[in-house]
């Protein structure tokens, strides 16, 4: 008896391994299916019935304060749906179910996490991979734009329009890679950047410092100002973490300058669009529709600030808006109330924190970084609303947390 159930556990193990591997391969790599018009599943939607049938064995989980904390949010999401009528409303509830999803997910790289498996040669795999994905992308290598592209790309006209002007003469490259969208892919490759820092400090050479500088070299091409500016924040914080020396220092600004100009050599529009940036509203076309999409949802919020409009997706549908704030977004959804379940979901694992010495382990700097990436990006993108960059947290997050036990006794003297 005893053996079988160590065979059943190793059995189990693996699957929730697997899992964890194939989840990180879709996100990362794979676009998504469409099933109707308008209506677009991922391999981790069809994946997640099974994952939930394996994690039965950790449902105890499920009562820690932080799951609660996001169950939470999900039933007052139904009480701003029913407050605004809008219940039937069925697009709606997949904002629930990502919450849930959010949760399911979270787990299960925490019980895989806790087997202290090392996943570094996955992740350098699909790192590569991603490398030679957005290199065809960007150099249009075999017609990849025209044949691979189109079912990634989320906006046919950043498709369209890659590499050229209005004119359809030549302009900047922003690449799109397999998140479709250039700020999105951004993100992707600050969270490889994140992955690959802890490698700088090591004395002797290692690979993953040359990953991080061709993660660095990635961001740079996607051009998403944002997601430098987060560079740069979390960068400083990083040296500050580990009381870099000033030697280390100029060695990673060094690989910093020198990834610059590689990205500078592969293309001469390649950095145009973050160099003629303008900070004239009149001048800055990006900047000017945001500060008017942001003026008009602020004045809706202030009429309806304690519950907001439901969620209610269809808004933005109608309209044509992308409300590129996902602080702004996330209040004139749920209300000051919503509001602060988001900020919640972001910063209160930070409470798992109870010294010092855990503030400085390597699976705290690597949320505390990941964290930093995804709040200064709210400022102009959605990054949690995104299916791929919210479970990309839930696996910063598991990772974090798996060196803490979220057994029912923890809960108790939360």
């Amino acid at each position: 008896m005893v053996e079988i159930n160590k065979q059943v556990n190793s059995f189990r193990s693996n699957l929730l391994i697997f899992f964890c591997l194939l989840t990180f391969v879709s996100l990362c790599l794979s676009p998504f299916i469409p099933i109707k018009e308008g209506f677009y599943l991922r391999l981790e939607d069809l994946l997640l019935p099974f994952i939930v049938l394996a994690l039965l064995p950790e449902i105890k989980l499920l009562k820690n304060w932080y799951f609660l904390f996001i169950f939470a949010w999900a039933g007052y999401g139904v009480l701003s749906m029913a407050i605004n009528g809008r219940l039937r409303e069925f697009n709606d509830y997949f904002e629930l179910y990502k919450l849930l999803k959010y949760v399911a997910f979270i787990i299960l790289f925490y019980t895989v996490f806790k087997m202290n498996q090392n996943f570094y040669k996955p992740v350098v795999l699909v790192f590569f991979a991603l490398i030679l994905f957005n290199l065809f992308h960007f150099y249009n290598v075999f017609h990849f734009n025209e044949v691979v592209m189109p079912s990634f790309a989320t906006n046919s006209a950043q498709l369209e329009f890659f590499g050229k002007n209005s004119l359809g003469g030549p302009a900047t490259k922003r690449i799109l890679g397999t998140m479709g969208n250039p700020n999105i892919n951004g993100i992707l490759f600050s969270f490889f950047a994140i992955y690959f820092i802890r490698f700088i400090k090591l004395v002797s050479w290692h690979w993953g410092k040359l990953f991080f500088f061709l993660s660095i070299s990635m961001i740079l091409l996607t051009q998403s100002r944002t997601s430098m500016l987060a560079l740069g924040v979390y960068l400083l914080c990083f040296a500050l973490m580990e009381k870099m020396n000033l030697k280390l220092m100029l060695k990673l600004l060094l690989g910093i300058s020198i990834s610059v100009a590689v990205v500078k050599f592969m293309d001469q529009y390649s950095l145009g669009y973050v160099t003629g940036a303008k900070f004239n509203v009149a001048e800055n076309g990006s900047l000017r529709g945001r500060l008017e999409v942001w003026a008009e949802l602020w004045s809706m919020i202030k009429e309806k600030p304690f519950f907001g409009y439901g969620i209610n997706k269809n808004y933005f549908y109608e309209h044509k808006l992308y409300s590129e704030n996902e602080f702004i977004l996330m209040q004139w959804r749920y209300g000051v109330f919503g509001l602060l379940f988001y900020i919640g979901m972001l910063l209160m694992p930070l409470r798992f924190m109870e010294s010092w010495k855990q503030v400085k382990t390597e699976k705290s700097i690597f949320f505390t970084l990941l964290l930093i990436v995804y709040t200064i990006n709210a400022l102009t993108n959605n990054p949690m609303s995104d299916p791929v960059l919210q479970l990309l947290f839930a696996i910063g997050l598991a990772y974090y947390l798996s060196q803490f036990e979220l057994h029912e006794k923890k809960i108790k003297n939360a």
